[in-house]
């Protein structure tokens, strides 16, 4: 049984948080399947005449599986441990839970000043194809952390989303770092 920690609930994904693990959990296992078939590639790859691929080919499809298994399973994965379920302060300390891949959470405890607002990201985005264009909606705003190479995503279409206390938390934020 895990026990909540302590603080005032800030942010709390709850089916967002569902759909992220379950969307990035079907690339890991495809980014893995793409990884082993890479090694298949290579020594049993065929062409259209059911005969044994030139070498230079099955190498390329090697090259591409890999690089398609890596970026699917290892983005994934960070995506994962950096996207938060729930955000909680408890006076000037912070505690995140991110998804763990597939099974779990994760609770990061953090001081107040720690942390900066990175800014709201992916608002109004467009995805361009070639019948088109198509809007995304999908707004996240970025926190960074000292020390850490990537900010965490706290999703602005989470269930529970206290706009006025996650703006105090980074105005707070800014206070402590000007104070240390």
């Amino acid at each position: 049984m895990t026990v909540d920690p302590p603080g005032h609930i800030l942010v709390h994904a709850g089916w967002q948080a569902l759909k992220a693990r379950w969307v990035s959990s079907v690339l890991i296992a495809a980014g893995l399947l793409c990884l082993i078939l890479s090694g298949n590639a290579l020594t049993s790859g065929t062409s259209a005449g059911g005969k044994l691929a030139p070498l230079d080919e099955r190498i390329m499809l090697m090259t591409i599986l890999i690089a398609v298994g890596l970026l699917c399973s290892v983005g994934s994965w960070i995506f994962l441990e950096l996207y938060v379920v729930e955000l909680r302060r408890d006076g000037n300390t912070i505690h995140v839970t991110v998804l763990r891949p597939f099974v779990g959470q994760r609770v990061v405890t953090l001081p107040i000043g720690a942390i900066s607002d990175g800014g709201v990201r992916g608002e109004n985005a467009r995805v361009y194809h070639r019948f088109g264009s198509q809007k995304i909606d999908a707004p996240w705003i970025a926190v960074k952390v000292e020390g850490w190479w990537f900010p965490l995503i706290v999703d602005l279409q989470s269930e529970k989303l206290d706009n006025t206390e996650v703006s105090r938390l980074f105005g707070d934020a800014r206070m402590a770092k000007r104070k240390a």
